[in-house]
């Protein structure tokens, strides 16, 4: 019955576009560069006028979420992305983790997070390597990400939500929002306990309970999937 009058009054939203993007750069979990090729295009910010931003600021890179949401608004960008690396000695040699994040400028949170591996019989090719993942990882970042719809809460306080795109997964961590004239307001915090795609592939029923909630939460209120570093790079959270 919740579901029928959720299906029969849903409320749809558009996704939120990664159109425009700055890239920070590619760095160790102990915090030191790797060169690696910037993007470039009319898709990213160009990596000088990055570069002065993060001076202007008088930031040091790696940054947080928090930062780099803030950067990518100051260069009137959608996101800020980087690339971060963790080194593992191995056998035979070491296992290069490379993981990339693009954080929202207007969520302040990670909305994107992709991983590739590689193994190196020494560091000598460090650079390259690591230049090698970054331009997959660049090239595989979408140009959107889907948006779920809040339809009803439950007096339990569990959430129902729908979605026509993404891919939901019990478990994922949600973060809600409400969207005014362009303008996001945080809302709170919930994760998965329940997604079915409905027969024919075109609409997704999603439950979620509340894990951390700052304001009322109605219908038509949005949620987006959002991500946690691993626990070495967990500073830069």
């Amino acid at each position: 019955m919740v579901w029928f009058l959720a299906i029969a009054t849903m409320v749809v939203a558009e996704p939120v576009n990664l159109s425009k993007g700055t890239f920070i750069g590619a760095f160790t979990a102990n915090g030191q560069a790797i060169t690696v090729t910037a993007p470039s295009g009319k898709r990213w910010v160009s990596s000088e006028q990055v570069q002065r931003e993060v001076l202007f600021r008088g930031w040091k890179a790696p940054l947080n979420s928090a930062q780099m949401a803030e950067m990518a608004k100051g260069l009137e960008a959608d996101f800020a992305a980087d690339v971060l690396i963790s080194i593992t000695k191995v056998r035979r040699g070491y296992r290069l983790l490379a993981i990339l994040r693009c954080v929202s400028a207007s969520l302040a949170s990670i909305t994107h997070l992709a991983q590739e591996q590689a193994t190196l019989p020494s560091l000598d090719g460090l650079e390259q390597a690591v230049d090698k993942l970054a331009q997959v990882l660049i090239a595989k970042i979408p140009n959107q990400v889907p948006i779920a719809v809040v339809q009803l809460r439950e007096s339990s306080g569990r959430f129902h939500l729908t979605a026509t795109s993404g891919d939901w997964k019990r478990g994922m961590k949600l973060l809600f929002f409400s969207e005014t004239k362009g303008q996001f307001n945080l809302l709170g915090e919930g994760q998965i306990v329940a997604a079915n795609l409905l027969l024919g592939g075109s609409r997704w029923l999603i439950e979620a309970d509340p894990i951390e909630i700052k304001a009322a939460i109605r219908s038509g209120d949005k949620a987006i999937q959002i991500f946690k570093l691993p626990r070495e790079f967990a500073r830069w959270q």
